[in-house]
């Protein structure tokens, strides 16, 4: 796992921006949001070693029940958050290998390989409910979409996609640290429906940036 450092040039007694970074700042506060932090809180924020960890979400590994839809769902990551009274929501989601991970400051998409089964949409939009909307593409439904995934594979065939500059990090979705023990995944088609896949297996990484 490789850990990164963005570098400090900030003293104990006065924070130094560059042009760039004065733009940056004067960006964010302009255009601040309640799940994104202004420029001031940054350097305790961001300007620190954090580390980021890949999940793969894949719907093998959930035991599925007869209404199991995998464009509509909940992947539990931390298992151990649920009682003996809730036995049945740990047999329909049998994830194991994660963890309840804090201090969450960053989410994106790695890639995703979907069978289609129905060539009818252009494309799907990967969405999860849990991510703050600042690291999501805007659009007019406000539904807090992590990436587009256009489908131009035939019917019956597997897309396999992977995001242009994907190793580089966009400090502008960094979002205040929030803790992340499942993800609500759900999937719409070019009809701004559910993707019409129920029952396809579907893989998705995703990458997490945390704070150390």
């Amino acid at each position: 796992m490789n850990n990164l450092v963005i570098e400090d040039s900030s003293s104990d007694s006065e924070y130094e921006t560059s042009s760039s970074e004065e733009n940056y700042g004067e960006l964010i506060n302009n255009n601040w949001m309640p799940d994104r932090p202004t420029m001031p809180n940054m350097p305790n924020l961001y300007n620190s070693e954090f580390k980021t960890i890949n999940i793969l979400v894949d719907t093998s590994t959930i035991c599925k029940s007869t209404t199991f839809n995998s464009s509509d769902y909940v992947y539990h990551l931390n298992l151990t958050d649920f009682s003996s009274s809730n036995i049945s929501s740990i047999s329909e989601n049998n994830t194991g290998g994660f963890d309840k991970y804090t201090g969450v400051i960053g989410f994106r998409l790695v890639n995703a390989i979907i069978l289609t089964t129905n060539a009818s949409s252009n494309y799907v939009d990967i969405v999860v409910e849990e991510i703050p909307y600042i690291a999501c593409k805007h659009n007019s439904h406000g539904r807090r979409i992590i990436d587009r995934v256009p489908l131009d594979n035939k019917s019956g065939e597997c897309k396999y996609y992977e995001p242009m500059y994907r190793n580089i990090i966009d400090y502008s979705k960094l979002f205040f640290p929030i803790t992340l023990d499942k993800l609500t995944i759900k999937l719409y088609n070019d009809s701004h429906d559910l993707f019409d896949e129920k029952k396809s297996n579907l893989n998705i990484e995703f990458e997490l940036t945390l704070k150390n």
